[in-house]
Parts: structure tokens; sequence; C-alpha cells
């Protein structure tokens, strides 16, 4: 878990001060014998804070320079306690969540765990979210008989962190329990030694000591290196618990399983997809499973485009975002399903209507994407429908057999009277920089593409949320451009969220 975890405490003289403070370093290079290195974190780990303070106490630096490591070798990552992170930015955030935590931050009962917050119009640099335990520790010495604690977890990811509240919260009580416990035990023995109450009532009184250190108050030499176990014991766990991964399915409708093209070999959902076929035979038509079909096939969007161009690719992306129909006609099935099926994933599951082979013509009513045999009768182009021609290697009948392997034998011809927008949509615009780039990999661009539709949905649903909240007022088109600005999309956007929140969101 990327946080810094921090004990600190109220002192009577100082104010609030952080006793200790725990991280994670990780390597930023892989070694190839980890066991051989004992620390993975970067060497100013162990500079002297620059925010150090000569106006201090015992118990207020109880660390003093001394640094606590444990190295975790499967994972190749140190963490490392000392008073302050070693990072000025993070040390700041460190102290100002102390002071909050002991001074401004208050839960009900005093005692107990709440979260905070910084504003997000602050700037991303001074972002960032607190999770605060506050808790006594009884001193016979003090004032009032006690001494405020608080045990702060600091992330830069509130969601991340409010994820975590019951693991946080339920573990930090343990380790507040235990301190206590030990507390008690040493405040009972010094209160029979020296009953402070009546002391306090006969004399005036006045401390020898103004504030004692957490190893005095515990009766512990060793308690900030058990603190730094169970820090280090939190951050772990939590880092197994709760991972944060980029989701490729929009939350709105989930999606069912996607057909795969594997070793040649093409399987397309009965379920899902309208297959058509009057000349294949019962067993292959059989309900019950998928249909299986061998021969060339296009696996990937990279591969499509470098076989199509860029222009005819764009084209047929665009036709598919907006709602019109797209109709890739011609031999062998697998090969024309192949290509709708790669096609599929650029849109949500709600905006598709996929036949992937088909020897009848079926409208735009019917379905979006229709694969068809070569000899099937189809309607000339048209700017709502565009036609892909996938054309066999060889002019004659019978082509060589290997020529019907290699993809790149084929020939296909884009049939479209329509034109692209002079000013693309954002999703068109930031797919084709993505696949012009030569670092992203197929999965990498997966990812990209997951998170373009997820962007996408949202400001479909958000402009449609707006747009329909009040019917009765005329809606000024510079709110919507300012809208569109604000959700990262543009005026060329509007077709596309159009068709999107009409299939996707019920409209």
């Amino acid at each position: 878990m990327n946080a810094v975890v921090s004990l600190c405490h109220f002192c009577e003289l100082h104010g609030p001060s952080v006793l200790i403070s725990t991280q994670a370093c990780r390597a930023q290079n892989r070694s190839s014998s980890p066991k051989k290195r004992t620390f993975y974190g970067p060497p100013d780990c162990f500079q002297a804070s620059s925010f150090a303070s000569t106006s201090s106490c015992e118990a207020c630096q109880p660390l003093g320079n001394n640094v606590y490591i444990t190295s975790d070798h499967d994972t190749e990552t140190s963490y490392v306690s000392s008073q302050f992170p070693y990072q000025s930015e993070t040390e700041a955030l460190v102290r100002q969540a102390c002071t909050r935590s002991l001074s401004c931050e208050v839960s009900p009962g005093k005692e107990g765990i709440l979260v905070f917050s910084d504003d997000p119009g602050l700037g991303s640099s001074s972002c960032c979210s607190v999770l605060s335990h506050t808790f006594l520790i009884r001193d016979c010495l003090a004032r009032g008989f006690h001494r405020w604690f608080s045990i702060t977890v600091l992330t830069r990811d509130r969601l991340l962190l409010l994820n975590m509240w019951p693991f946080l919260e339920k573990n930090i009580s343990i380790f507040v329990s235990e301190l206590q416990i030990s507390a008690n035990k040493v405040y009972e023995v010094e209160q029979n030694v020296r009953p402070q109450r009546a002391l306090r009532l006969s004399t005036a009184f006045c401390s020898d000591k103004s504030s004692r250190p957490l190893s005095e108050l515990t009766g512990s030499s060793q308690v900030f290196a058990q603190i730094h176990l169970w820090f280090v014991w939190l951050l772990q766990n939590a880092a197994t618990r709760l991972r944060e991964t980029l989701p490729l399915v929009e939350s709105v409708i989930p999606l069912d399983p996607i057909e795969e093209v594997q070793g040649g070999l093409v399987y397309v959902s009965a379920k899902n997809c309208l297959y058509r076929s009057e000349n294949i035979s019962d067993s292959e038509n059989s309900p019950s499973c998928l249909v299986k079909a061998t021969g060339p096939s296009i696996k990937s969007l990279a591969t499509l485009r470098l076989l199509l161009g860029p222009v005819n690719f764009a084209s047929i992306v665009y036709c598919l975002l907006v709602g019109r129909q797209v109709v890739v006609r011609g031999q062998p099935a697998v090969l024309v399903a192949s290509i709708l099926l790669t096609l599929k994933t650029l849109l949500p599951r709600g905006c598709i209507r996929l036949v992937p082979f088909s020897t009848n013509y079926l409208p735009l009513s019917e379905c979006n994407m229709l694969g068809i045999d070569a000899r099937a009768a189809v309607p000339q182009p048209s700017p709502h429908v565009a036609r892909l021609e996938v054309l066999l290697p060889s002019e004659g009948e019978n082509p060589e057999p290997g020529n019907l392997v290699d993809v790149s034998k084929f020939s296909f011809h884009l049939k479209w009277p329509g034109q692209l927008p002079s000013k693309w949509p954002s999703f068109l615009s930031k797919l084709d920089r993505a696949m012009q780039s030569e670092f992203l990999s197929e999965r990498t661009l997966m990812f990209q593409i997951g998170a373009l539709r997820m962007e996408t949905l949202n400001a479909a649903r958000v402009m449609h949320t707006i747009e329909n909240q009040d019917k009765k007022d005329s809606y000024d088109s510079r709110d919507k451009t300012a809208l569109l600005q604000a959700l990262g999309v543009n005026l060329a956007d509007t077709d596309v969220m159009s068709f999107w929140s009409k299939c996707c969101l019920n409209m």
C-alpha cells in the first residue's frame, strides 16, 4: 500500500509532534539476485530532516537519528521507519496531518477513527487523504493523568483509503489496545508507589519532567521497534488485501464472455449473435455450443489497421462510433467474422448488435455490424452504410491453399461515400495517436481502449443528465461547450455520445 503510517502525540510544551513514520521504498530496477541486497530504497532515506527543530524534548524526538529497516526480498521492498519521511514534500504533509489529527479534526467521542482530506482544488501536489485514530495513554505525571496520541495513515488515493477503512480500523485498534494495556500497568504501579491525586490536592503540582517518552509510559525500551514491525505488517497486508486495477468493462452494463480468435479458430457465441446460414449441417448449427471455423483470421486492431490503411481504418471506426452500419463482405467466413470481432472491442456492449456471418443482408435496425457472404446481394453503399470488401488473393476460382492462410495475401476495399469530419471525435483521435506509438503493446492498447470507452460513456451520461434536467429551459450553446471541455471531449463527440447514450443509457 502506497501510504505513510505515523505515530503522533501532543506535547504539553511543543504541541503536536510526529514520533515515528513508516513508508515503503521499492527497487527501481529489479535485481537478478535479490537476496544479495539488504536495502532497496534510495540512499537519501538516511538524510537528516530539513525541518529539524531545536525546541523539542525527549518525548518529541524519541528516535533521534535512529532508523529502523525491514526488507522484503520477494517484492524487493524495504520499509523504513524514522521520525519523518525522507521526502520533504511528504514530510510537510505528515506534519500537517499530525497537527490536524490532534488539534483540529475531532471524532464524536474524542477518541476514535475518522478520515479527512485536503481540498482537491489545492492542486495534486498538496492533495492527500488521512485516516486518523486518536487515543489516550495514561500518565500519572501529566495534566488530567493522560496524554493524547494518534496513528495516521496518509495517502493520495482517497477511494483506496476508504475501501481499506474496515481493515485499518480493526488492526489499528488492536495496536492501540496493546499500547494502552502496557501503559495502564505502568500507571497502576506508579500510583501505588506515589498516589498523584492526593499529592496534587495537598501541594502545588510541579512535575520534574514536562513530558515523558512513550518508552517510559509503557515500560518498554523497545516499544518503537515493536511499533515499526506493526506498521510494516499493516502496509504489507493492506497491499495484499486490495489492489488498484483498471477495469476494462463498463460499470453500467456488464459484458458477456467475449468471442475469441485463437489458433486459427473463431468461437462465436450463438447466444449473443444472430448467426444465420442455410448451408451448414444440423450438427454444425446445434444451439448447444459454439460455432467453430478454421482459416485465416485477424487477431489485433494493429494488424487490421495495417491491412486497411490508416484512413480506411479511421473511417470504419468513425462509422461504428456514431452508430452507422459496417458491413464486411467476402470469404472465408472465419476472416470476415474475425474482423468484426476485433472491431467489437471499440464499442460498449449496449452499442453492439453483431452478426458475424450471414448469407442474407440485414438492415441497420437489426444489426450495426454485419458479416455477409460474397455472393449475397447488398444495397449500394451510402453515408449510413460502410461496406468493406474482402477479396480472395487469387483471381481464379481455385486459389492456392497456402494463400488462404496468409491474411496479407487478401485485398481489402472500403466502399463508403461519406467523409471523415475535419475534426475527429476525441475517442478516434486518441485511438489513432495510441496506435501510431511504437511503444504500446497490444495488451496496453486494450487498456487504453477500455479507458476511452469508460471516458466516453461517463461524458454521455453527464450530458444526458444535464440536457434532460429541465427540458423547459433553453440550453445555452456556450454552457454546452464549456461542459464538453470539462469532460475532456469536444463538439465533434456530440454524435458519438448521442448514439452511446441512446444504446447504453436506455433513453
